[in-house]
């Protein structure tokens, strides 16, 4: 729906308005991802991963030092947070379960929880998003595990079409 704004009318936008119509705003919108090689992980341990590169990021909030995202002083509020990893058994192996954890503050927050049964495959690509009340300073991690059925080296792919962690403020 489109509304027109004429002469002495007023209204309320989420951000400021400039003069050519664009909403703009300081709310922070952060994404990050891995740009380097396939990370390993040990069988059916929850690792944390390795996001080192910027995708985007408004506001100062990736920490890629230590792969997190922390909200920015005076950003608190509603965020959508969404996050995709992609965890492959290894070569010649099949994976029984593989998750990815958002970790808030160290603490488990939500999963995704992928298990095939008896049919078992080799890579899975797992995403979420959700939408949560973050505090100024709280620090968002992206963690994966993965357990194989037999022997092999499970590793997290990296690249921007299978792992990141981004998000943005919605109020």
């Amino acid at each position: 729906m489109v509304t027109k704004v004429k002469g002495n009318s007023t209204s309320t936008f989420g951000g400021d308005v400039d003069v050519t119509g664009n909403i703009t705003s300081d709310m922070p919108i952060f994404a990050m991802t891995n740009s380097g090689s396939n990370q390993s992980i040990s069988d059916n341990v929850v690792t944390k991963v390795t996001l080192d590169t910027v995708l985007t990021d408004t506001n100062s909030a990736i920490d890629t030092a230590n792969s997190k995202i922390v909200i920015p002083s005076g950003h608190g509020g509603l965020y959508q947070i969404n996050y995709a990893l992609r965890i492959d058994a290894g070569a010649n192996t099949q994976a029984n379960i593989t998750l990815a954890y958002l970790y808030i503050n160290g603490v488990r927050y939500n999963r995704v929880y992928f298990a095939p049964a008896a049919n078992y495959g080799r890579a899975f690509h797992m995403t979420r998003s959700s939408i949560i009340d973050l505090s100024a300073g709280d620090e968002l991690e992206l963690y994966g595990q993965c357990d194989r059925v037999s022997s092999g080296s499970p590793i997290i792919n990296f690249s921007i079409d299978y792992t990141e962690l981004s998000g943005f403020k919605l109020r």
